[in-house]
């Protein structure tokens, strides 16, 4: 399997932090937003300031019901090509962001009670609670608001290792935060032949410590690890029958017995109702599970 830097006849640096991505077909990793909010070199913290931009506009033209200025916002998401990452198995041809329509997309956002009602303010956090959407395709939408940092980065790269770039041939679109808006441009960037092909394609480089082969947010890690304590704690003040006393003087739930209620049940819909009421609960997932699992995804082998 030919990578990235084979292709162009360089020895992987001792240190490398970009993924070195394979030319035939795309590696199972994603771009994962929170690791992209973690990840303190410039271009990575650009790339996050179009992201919560973006949010913060898309947010506030939902709240206030301006329909018009929702869907253009929604209407650049182009699928990524180049970056070689998502579930294609044999190509860099993957379904990406760019095939959900705006109208869609918007469908799903308006249908979550948590994005309705404010409590919702981070891109990752739209995996928790609405329908449809998971890491694939946070990612490509990732991808396409951070473009224009991620060719810096790619850039920078390049000149570092002697790697010549070219002028692309389309314009990419990419999200400003200055002005709050989608904006297209030519860039410079390496080509090497690329899918089963082989056909001569533009290549942009992800920095490793953005990329993640699970998420740091889903909504069954919010259910398990937030919303269930705190059932469980409101069982034991009401005294539900799921909750026993223990010989130690303390109690125990039965989960199994607690889930047959609706109440006490998951799902994207129910988590979105529990975030909506309990706004907090994202912060202390935040801090807590992410952190954790982006520890986790990053942990050096």
């Amino acid at each position: 399997m030919t990578t990235f830097l084979d292709f162009f006849k360089v020895p992987p640096p001792e240190s490398l932090d970009f993924l070195n991505l394979q030319l035939e077909k795309d590696t199972k990793v994603f771009l994962d937003p929170y690791s992209v909010a973690m990840t303190n070199n410039v271009h990575c913290m650009n790339a996050h300031k179009c992201i919560k931009a973006f949010m913060e506009t898309l947010l506030t033209a939902l709240k206030d019901d301006n329909h018009t200025l929702a869907t253009e916002l929604c209407s650049h998401f182009q699928e990524p090509k180049g970056t070689g990452i998502g579930w294609t198995k044999k190509s860099y041809k993957g379904r990406g962001a760019g095939e959900i329509k705006a109208a869609k997309l918007l469908e799903a956002l308006t249908s979550s009670e948590a994005v309705m009602s404010g409590a919702i303010e981070d891109l990752e956090e739209l995996i928790l609670v609405v329908e449809g959407l998971g890491l694939d395709t946070i990612s490509d939408i990732t991808i396409n608001l951070g473009m224009k940092h991620f060719i810096e980065f790619t850039q920078e790269k390049c000149n570092e290792l002697n790697i010549p770039l070219e002028r692309i041939n389309k314009k990419v679109n990419y999200f400003c935060h200055l002005d709050n808006e989608w904006k297209s441009d030519f860039f410079d960037l390496p080509h090497a032949l690329i899918g089963e092909e082989k056909e001569k394609g533009q290549i942009i480089l992800l920095p490793i410590n953005t990329l993640a082969k699970q998420s740091t947010y889903g909504t069954s890690y919010f259910f398990t690890n937030i919303a269930t304590p705190y059932f469980v704690n409101q069982g034991i003040a009401a005294g539900a029958s799921f909750i026993r006393a223990t010989k130690s003087g303390g109690y125990k739930a039965d989960l199994k017995k607690m889930r047959e209620n609706d109440q006490y049940k998951g799902g994207k819909k129910r988590m979105g109702k529990f975030i909506t009421d309990h706004p907090k609960a994202l912060k202390e997932y935040r801090e807590k599970v992410a952190f954790y699992r982006y520890k986790k995804n990053h942990k050096k082998d």
